[in-house]
């Protein structure tokens, strides 16, 4: 055995040691990655302080330039009024230079560069260094504000000079303003930003100067750095960045950081950081994880130490187990307990007879099988862990409690508690044996079910509380309710158990209830936990029984639905249109804002008021009452329009929306919206009566008119019909292309050239004469005039057709078409005139005088420059400038004409030059058409349209417009790409491309809804979309018909929303619901988590779910559920270790974070892990930690995706709430196991407890365990049971524990521990120390009685005691017999040693006389060694005993001794004597002197103290006092005690005794560097009486 005994504490050691180097390599590695991460997060912040610095200094150059600019303005008025330019000029300067803190210098320059000016003459280096400024802006002209290299003046300063040029109106360039900066400033501004010490920050001009550097450095400032890796590598590749370098200036490697000043390109600032700075948070870290693991480390080798010590007593403590169970099953056999013992090594029980004889059997071999075993257990329970090695194994590192039954003999099953614990381990740690007791628990599993079900059985929280407001029961809902296990309230008082309750309303409540015995309900908001309950109060006189629920979602309804009014309301009167309700008799009830401003009535106005009466009278308008009407009776709403009267009898036209409000039934009134359509009903007119006169125009023009769209003709008119000699049907059939061929073969490459250009996007905005073949098939001239325009959103080509042919042939011809062009020209209902080169109005027609309001004459006598609004007029003029020189040939353009009036009109302008036979310029021709209302409308349409579309896409609901009739969307919000998954673009162009991501199981559906409502135009829907294979949402459809000006539907418009988080939380409550159902039914947890994943699954489809446990040893993870996940997955993850980098689930309980990897294969976290994932098709992991109460991790709930996702917003909260929802259900779990655990443990706790535990009710006693039985020397509980405890106390004790026991009831409180002496039921006397504690038994209140035998430790106290009172008398004799002997001794010293040296001494004096030469001198020197002998025998007499103690008492002593310590040392010793102080009794004055005289010696020995006090009083109870107190380095007084009890100290020991000898106490006080200070107490009255050595209460 001591061979073995070491191999295993060797092997112990080297484990440690293994384990040290592990978590050190693992700690570097952890360091290592660390240090990547602090350097990255001081490299973002470096750049972070360059991006403050680029700011900081933009901001002051700004100011700076600001100054020198303002001066610069100043400075030119004054040199304009001070001809001198002397006196003005110099005051100005010098004062902008005293006026801010930061000029050193201000200095004009004159055009040559000298010094005109100056604040400072005497800086004549500064003015020499600046000159360059004349020269920059000679060679740079337009140049600003500049920073020159920074200058060093006469006292030692660096400055930094900026300047601007002084310009004159006349001279241009007239000098320079510099100013010179004091480089300081902007030290101390970046200053301000605290950085690292070590670091640097510069400001470089794009040349590579260094203008500035903090701190301030004279070899870098002004210095060119175009050479460093700045300027050559990054600032090329980068305005802003960052990089590593060792410094040109210091040589000190740093983190550098640039950035190009975003107000000034021509400056760059750079920061730089040390690599100490950026890493100085982690060597913090290294120098704590090294001290951490250096104390683990030693930690972890003293504990294998130790532990391979203890190793070495397992066999000893083995036997005293064996005989342990042998006096236990004795103890068994009496109490009908089974005892057992489990080798695991042959998987066989060793049991006690009662294994047989408690369940109806005869008792047979102590052995049984694993098969004997299961057969006498009922079918459900023998997988259970008792039946399982592997189950029990992984759960008994400790020990463990379990319930089953078990059959009967005859035939019944029992309830059994087994709880058993291992006691013997093999080498590797595997379990070997062990040993438990079984009992039955039959009658108390009846009885708590049958109550359990009493109390589940009521839904609401049940609460009793007794007169003492104590819980005396409580069911799972209201421990639920309370977030307390029913365990932890019952025997609580209410006011201690919830303190935040006290003073709240519930307290008065409640009392208020006890005391007038009158049931009450009441609502109340409990503030601590956020929770309304509604409670119902029954009272009685034993107390209150509490009936409450959670009412906090129904008020959180409430609150909501008075939110949702006050937030409709505020809707209302926020609309911009009118919102208008009506009950079912025409009482206005709702008026909002919109409606009062239109009307100009108010609310106030209209109270009481019937809206027939007031703003739609009925005999007046009959048809808006009898839509009324018909609304009211529960005619289907829709679109109406009628007009009202405001309050100024202004009559409105107003486009209602109608809804009916219903309840139930029956129509309660009507809310309209109401939009004001007068102004557009008055445009729509306008438009109508505009497009008539252009098609009475067109119709009746002579000149072809054809519109050209998509390369077809859209529209010709009977003139171009003639024309072409086609009719307009042939032509509308033909293309561009087939046009051609009507070309003269001589004009069609033109034509086709101009074809060409329209189809590149290029104007063809041109006049070309060409000859056509006609229907008839003549070749006719024509003059072509085409304009490219926008119509609808489309390009148009507008062609205008004359036939020129005739004008072409012959002179009369041409007289007879120029006849016809003037009767054309004067009957054109489009404005024409002629205008001379310069402008004026040659020639003008009557519908152009109607346009601009002159006559002909008028306009005659006006250029159409007078008459053109000034804002065109540039445009204008420039493109008549481009028609004249041959640039274009004619324009067309929109352009404003100023009315003779003065109001301006919008016309559409083209313009042609006309030239004589040789080709020059003769004269313009104008055609001027009013466009002032289409101009009018298209704004109003613009406008409507902006507001519809700012409406539409400010919400994140889809809106959307579509043709009733096409089937086709004619608007759809951008939001449509959120909520369909479809870009508006799409829809546009195709209307049933968002039927594709409707759901298969959802299309049929949805078609039908849809075709049906296409109908009437009203449909309402809720239905799924598919926008990945995965990724359901879904989505709510309405829609409602647009009424035309017919009175019937022509569009639709709806509105469709996502819904899908609405309607995963309510999926979600219903699996809440069904799990919490399914849970309270007592169904196994891993059917439960299986029903919870399943749920989870079909909300998500596509999505696999887990559940993966945390296995009890905290770092691992163990199979909960997953039903649908690859079997060899499940198996493979089983057991998985928790880690930084151990998958989603496994990274999840470690870091207690959600973990959401989106793609397996690049994510980090899987590294190790990836190949099974991908192997089982698994690509994407969301997880997220179950937690407890406390934050403990429980588990891990993840989704898996066979492909890489991404979680949604309503997914991410879908994983949380259900990571939630498995906290509850698992802490639900654990608290029953708990509770099960708790009860079955302290049953084995007091059953095997060593202390006696005995329960007496009413005086009598009604429980015993064992060690109580045999405390009382009783052998069954038969002789205890129903005793009265009194009679087992000694008569003298039973007052003292009468009181104990009703001091526990009355109060509910428990006692001290308390000594009493007891009787055994032989009569014999013991001695117990008693703690007394209220409990319940059988429903009634109890006293449990701890007890515990000290009998023989009060024997052995008395013999201890007995033993130290001979010891304190030999120690006496012994201090007597020192004391004595050294009297004697220091007498014989001093008289008779001395008196011979005295006599020596005498007698060489005598020969000294006589002697002479040499024999003189040796005489002389024996005399001083017998002086010296004489002396040191003296001082060892007094050392010994001091005379003066014998003689004059301690008071001389004690001055004698101080006077010798301070003639030693250099310490300043006091001695301070009360005058009460005389003489003592000897043995006190020695005892007395003995232990300031060790004390003194210690303190000069030890303490280091430069002040020693000693001092000696009698204070006013006659008790003598000497303190010595030093102010040296102190002692820690445990340790000290310590080490003289173990005899190290002896010299304290020795002052403790002397002062317990003499009846006194010794107190010692110290504390390290603080000095110390010993105190001696005796009583002068007592003086024989003895005391500890140490009085209690000491600081030690």
């Amino acid at each position: 055995m001591p061979g073995q005994s070491r191999r295993l504490t060797n092997k112990v050691v080297l484990s440690a040691v293994g384990l040290v180097l592990t978590t050190g390599l693992i700690g570097a590695v952890l360091l290592a990655q660390q240090r990547d991460q602090t350097l990255t997060q001081g490299q973002r912040l470096t750049n972070a302080f360059a991006k403050v610095i680029d700011e900081q200094t933009s901001r002051n150059l700004q100011t700076i330039d600001q100054h020198i600019e303002l001066m610069a303005q100043l400075l030119s008025e004054v040199r304009a009024q001070d001809d001198a330019q002397a006196s003005g000029a110099s005051r100005l300067v010098q004062a902008q230079a005293d006026s801010l803190a930061f000029i050193d210098n201000v200095m004009v320059l004159d055009a040559q560069g000298q010094v005109a000016l100056a604040s400072r003459t005497d800086l004549r280096g500064i003015e020499v260094g600046v000159k360059d400024f004349a020269t920059i802006y000679k060679t740079r002209p337009g140049t600003g504000f500049y920073v020159g290299a920074p200058l060093l003046n006469r006292d030692g300063q660096w400055l930094l000079p900026t300047g601007r040029p002084l310009t004159k109106e006349r001279d241009g360039y007239a000098g320079v303003l510099v100013v010179t900066v004091k480089a300081s400033y902007f030290d101390q501004l970046w200053a301000t930003l605290s950085l690292d010490s070590g670091s640097s920050i510069g400001l470089l001009r794009s040349d590579g100067t260094m203008l500035m550097r903090s701190p301030i450095d004279g070899t870098a400032m002004g210095r060119n750095f175009t050479d460093s890796p700045l300027f050559l590598q990054h600032l090329p590749a980068s305005a802003n960045g960052d990089y590593r370098i060792t410094s040109p200036v210091d040589g000190i490697d740093r983190f550098t950081a640039y950035r190009t000043l975003s107000q000034r390109p021509d400056l760059v600032v750079i920061v730089g950081r040390t690599m100490d700075a950026l890493l100085a948070p982690w060597y913090q870290l290294v120098k704590l994880m090294l001290g951490i693991w250096l104390a683990g480390s030693l930690i972890l080798m003293v504990l294998a130490v130790r532990l391979s010590r203890q190793s070495a007593h397992r066999q000893r403590a083995e036997n005293t187990s064996i005989a342990l169970a042998q006096r236990l099953n004795v103890a068994c056999e009496a109490a009908g307990l089974v005892l057992w013992e489990w080798d695991l090594r042959t998987d066989q029980w060793h049991v006690t007879p009662t294994h047989y004889t408690s369940l109806g059997y005869t008792a047979q071999s102590a052995q049984v099988t694993r098969m004997q075993w299961l057969e006498l257990l009922h079918p459900d329970d023998r997988k259970l862990p008792t039946t399982d090695p592997a189950m029990a194994l992984s759960q008994a590192d400790q020990r463990y409690e379990h319930e089953f039954r078990m059959r009967h003999a005859d035939g019944s099953y029992r309830w059994m508690r087994t709880a058993g614990q291992v006691k013997e381990w093999d080498k590797q740690g595997h379990p070997l044996r062990m040993v438990g007791i079984r009992t039955d628990v039959t009658d108390r599993i009846n009885a708590e079910h049958e109550r359990r079900q009493m109390f589940e059985r009521i839904s609401d929280a049940l609460v009793g509380v007794n007169t003492d407001w104590v819980i005396t029961y409580a069911n799972a809902r209201a421990g639920r309710l309370l977030g307390h296990a029913v365990e932890d309230l019952v025997g609580k008082n209410v006011w201690s158990l919830f303190p935040q309750s006290s003073g709240h309303q519930f307290q008065p409540v409640y009392e208020r209830c006890m005391a007038s015995q009158r049931p009450e309900v009441f609502e109340e908001h409990y503030e601590p936990a956020g929770v309304w309950y509604e409670s119902h109060i029954y009272p009685s006189p034993e107390g209150l029984s509490i009936y409450f629920r959670d009412i906090t979602d129904r008020k959180q309804s409430e609150k909501a639905l008075i939110d949702a009014k006050d937030q409709a309301e505020n809707l209302i009167n926020g609309a911009n249109v009118m919102v208008v309700g009506l009950d079912a008799r025409g009482q206005i009830t709702i008026f909002n804002k919109a409606a009062q401003e239109l009307t100009g009535y108010t609310m106030a106005d209209l109270a009481g008021l019937n809206w027939f009466d007031v703003l739609v009278p009925r005999e007046r308008y009959p048809e808006v009452h009898a839509e009324f009407a018909r609304l009211s009776s529960g005619g289907l709403p829709a679109q109406f329009d009628n007009p009202i009267l405001t309050k100024s009898h202004e009559e409105r036209q107003i486009s209602w929306q109608n809804s009916v409000l219903r309840d139930g039934d029956v129509v309660t009134g009507i809310l309209s919206f109401g939009m004001d359509v007068t102004a557009r009903n008055r445009a729509e007119l306008a438009l109508a009566e505009s497009r008539e006169q252009f098609e009475l125009l067109a119709r009746h023009s002579l000149q072809g008119i054809a519109l050209v769209r998509t390369a077809q003709m859209s529209y010709v008119n009977p003139a171009f019909c003639t024309i072409a000699g086609r009719s307009a049907a042939e032509l509308s059939r033909l293309s561009i292309t087939q046009m051609l061929q009507w070309i003269h073969p001589d004009d069609r490459e033109g034509s086709r050239h101009r074809q060409r250009r329209r189809l590149a996007g290029q104007s063809v905005d041109e006049v070309n004469e060409i000859r056509i073949l006609t229907g008839q098939g003549e070749w006719r001239w024509i003059q072509l005039a085409t304009r490219s325009i926008t119509m609808s959103g489309a390009p148009t080509l507008i062609a205008m057709v004359l036939d020129i042919h005739d004008r072409r042939q012959a002179e009369d011809a041409l007289r007879t078409s120029e006849e016809r062009f003037r009767s054309a020209f004067d009957a054109s209902a489009v404005g024409m005139g002629l205008t001379a080169l310069d402008g004026r109005w040659m020639q003008v027609n009557p519908s152009l005088c109607r346009i601009v309001g002159y006559s002909a004459q008028e306009l005659c006598r006006h250029t159409f420059m007078e008459i053109t609004h000034p804002d065109d007029l540039a445009d204008d003029l420039l493109e008549v400038e481009q028609l004249r020189t041959g640039r274009i040939p004619h324009f067309t353009k929109e352009k404003r004409y100023l009315h003779r009036d003065g109001h301006p009109v919008w016309v559409n302008l083209t313009m042609a030059l006309v030239h004589d036979a040789s080709g020059r310029p003769l004269h313009t021709v104008a055609h001027v058409e009013d466009i002032s209302d289409r101009k009018r409308l298209e704004q109003e349409l613009r406008d409507s349209e902006e507001l519809m579309r700012q409406m539409a896409e400010s919400v994140s609901q889809m809106f959307f417009l579509a043709d009733l009739f096409e089937h086709r969307f004619l608007y759809v919000s951008p939001a449509a790409e959120a909520v369909l998954g479809c870009r508006p673009a799409d829809l546009l162009a195709d209307p049933a491309v968002w039927r594709q991501s409707i759901h298969p199981d959802d299309r049929e559906r949805v078609a039908q809804v849809v075709q049906q409502g296409m109908r009437d135009g009203r449909y309402d829907i809720q239905f799924r979309i598919a926008t990945a294979p995965d990724v359901v949402r879904w989505v709510h459809a309405r829609s409602f018909p647009v009424i035309g000006a017919h009175g019937k539907p022509y569009r639709i418009a709806g509105v469709v929303e996502d819904i899908t988080a609405r309607k995963i939380l309510e999926i979600r409550e219903e699996q809440e619901h069904a799990i919490l159902q399914y849970l309270a039914s007592g169904r196994p947890i891993a059917e439960v988590l299986e029903k919870f994943v399943l749920g989870y699954e079909t909300m998500l489809p596509g999505m696999h779910g887990s559940i993966l446990l945390m296995d009890p040893d905290g770092m691992h993870l163990r199979h909960g559920a997953a039903p649908h996940l690859p079997l060899a997955f499940c198996e493979a993850v089983e057991g998985l270790a928790i880690g930084p980098l151990a998958g989603s689930c496994g990274t999840a309980a470690f870091t207690g974070e959600a973990v959401m990897a989106t793609d397996i294969a690049s994510d980090p976290r899987w590294i190790g892990h990836h190949e099974l994932a991908l192997e089982n098709g698994l690509q994407a992991c969301w997880s997220v930690p179950i937690k407890g109460a406390q934050g403990k991790v429980l588990g891990a709930f993840a989704f898996y995706f066979d492909h890489p996702r991404q979680p949604s917003d309503a997914e991410a909260l879908a994983i949380a709430h259900g990571a939630q929802l498995a906290s509850q259900v698992l802490q639900r779990h654990l608290a029953v196991q708990g509770l099960q655990r708790s009860e079955e443990r302290y049953r084995t706790v007091v059953e095997w407890s060593p202390m006696g535990i005995m329960i007496h009710q009413a005086g009598r006693i009604v429980f015993c365990n064992p060690a109580a039985l045999e405390t009382h020397g009783a052998t069954t509980t038969q002789e205890m049971i129903g005793r009265q405890a009194l009679d087992l106390v000694h008569p003298q004790d039973r007052a003292t524990f009468a009181r104990l026991s009703k001091h526990v009831l009355e109060d509910n409180q428990s006692t001290e521990e308390t000594e009493i002496r007891a009787l055994q039921i032989d009569g014999k006397l013991i001695d117990l120390q008693i703690k007394m504690a209220p409990t319940l038994f059988d429903g009634n209140a109890a006293v449990q009685v701890v007890m515990f035998d000290i009998t023989e430790r009060k024997r052995a106290q008395a013999e201890l005691r007995n033993s130290q009172r001979q010891l304190r008398v030999l120690s006496s004799r012994v201090l007597a017999a020192q004391e004595t002997e050294r009297r004697r001794v220091a007498h014989e010293l001093h008289d008779e040693l001395g008196q011979s040296l005295t006599a020596i001494k005498i007698n060489l004096q005598s020969q000294l006389r006589l002697a002479s030469g040499e024999s003189g001198e040796l005489f002389a020197e024996n005399i001083r060694i017998v002086e010296q002998a004489l002396q040191e025998v003296r001082n060892l007499a007094l050392a010994l005993r001091p005379s003066m103690l014998d003689d004059l008492g301690l008071v001389s002593a004690l001055r004698w001794l101080t006077n010798q310590v301070r003639q030693r040392n250099t310490m300043d010793v006091q001695l301070e004597v009360s005058d009460g102080v005389g003489r003592l009794a000897p043995d006190l004055e020695t005892a007395a002197f003995r232990i300031v005289q060790e004390a003194l010696t210690n303190v000069e020995r030890h303490a280091g103290a430069s002040k020693v006090e000693v001092s000696a009083s009698i204070d006013a109870d006659r008790t003598l006092v000497v303190r010595i107190k030093d102010d040296g380095a102190g002692f820690d007084v445990a340790a000290m005690r310590e080490r003289a009890t173990s005899g190290a100290s002896m010299g304290v020991l020795g002052m403790a005794e002397r002062a317990a000898l003499a009846g006194g106490a010794l107190t010692i006080e110290a504390e390290p560097a603080a000095g110390s200070c010993v105190t001696f107490r005796c009583p002068l009255a007592n003086p024989g009486s003895q005391t500890s050595a140490f009085v209690p209460g000491a600081r030690l």
